[in-house]
């Protein structure tokens, strides 16, 4: 017997696209163990992705140009929103 799972619950199960996507032998199991190895790469790459945002944040020492100002401090706050957003993924 299977048991649903929060994390496979919402998608339906399309043996076609299972099947054009991996093969024939594609089971429902099989699919389970796909979403969480892409949900795992994909967490693996918000890691990353933090963290250069997070190194770039840092080095950043004020505008470059005084001209610039509004916009640098646009980008800063948007890279902060999204190292706040973010935060659980480190």
């Amino acid at each position: 017997m299977n048991t649903p799972t929060p994390r496979t619950d919402a998608y339906e199960y399309d043996a076609g696209w299972a099947a054009a996507r991996y093969g024939e032998r594609w089971k429902p199991m099989d699919f389970a163990r796909a979403l969480e190895t892409e949900l795992t790469v994909e967490r693996e790459k918000v890691k990353l992705l933090r963290s250069a945002l997070e190194n770039l944040a840092d080095e950043q020492n004020g505008a470059p140009l005084e001209t610039r100002r509004d916009e640098w401090q646009a980008a800063m706050d948007e890279a902060c929103d999204a190292l706040a957003a973010t935060q659980g993924a480190k």
